[in-house]
């Protein structure tokens, strides 16, 4: 799969990625683009944003540990999710922030 960390206001690719297509490869490859971001260029998104297959519960507790605010829909009932430290109370935690 192919993906692009873009700037929302005027929509420069930031960086871009290659991965396997996994059902978690999105999530995943946002997290590495904004590591390397920071890594190299030293700068750290305020938000980031993306659609309903982003709403993992760990996913989103990545972002919130990196200060950065997550902007991701999220479907109706259990926050799905299975990478990264995947911990049984990780989408119950997600689940109240999100309630917020």
């Amino acid at each position: 799969m192919g993906h692009a960390l873009a700037e929302n206001r005027h929509g420069l690719i930031m960086a871009v990625d290659i991965s396997a297509a996994t059902g978690d490869a999105e999530p995943v490859a946002a997290l590495r683009m904004l590591a390397y971001l920071k890594a190299r260029h030293r700068i750290r998104p305020r938000t980031c944003g993306g659609d309903k297959g982003y709403d993992s519960g760990p996913f989103m507790l990545e972002l919130e540990a990196r200060r950065i605010v997550p902007h991701v829909t999220v479907k109706d009932g259990k926050i799905g999710g299975r990478f990264i430290r995947q911990r049984p109370d990780q989408d119950a935690i997600a689940a109240r922030k999100r309630m917020r």
